[in-house]
């Protein structure tokens, strides 16, 4: 998934507002929905960079290899996690 460079997608919102020569009320508006969409798109790339490392961890499948814990006997990643990872997002999901 890329970045969305919002510089480029003002660049045309710009030039519609000076195209139309928009009042300043009109452009403030226009203005303040672009920065509400650009802060609601940048939590939502936070929020999938954070899923996806959640998701890549459960996929690995070394995650899943059993080694010797002096302290919790046989154990993998995945067994000591005990779906801690998921349930911390799901968590964060349902907010």
């Amino acid at each position: 998934m890329s970045e969305i460079n919002f510089d480029e997608v003002w660049m045309p919102v710009q030039s519609v507002i000076e195209l139309r020569r928009l009042d300043y009320e009109e452009a403030v508006t226009i203005g303040g929905s672009f920065g509400t969409l650009r802060a609601e798109i940048m939590r939502l790339q936070e929020q999938n960079k954070r899923y996806l490392e959640v998701l890549k961890f459960y996929a690995d499948k070394s995650m899943y290899v059993r080694y010797v814990s002096a302290l919790d006997g046989v154990t993998s990643d995945i067994d000591f996690d005990n779906g801690k990872k998921a349930r911390k997002i799901l968590e964060e999901w349902k907010e």
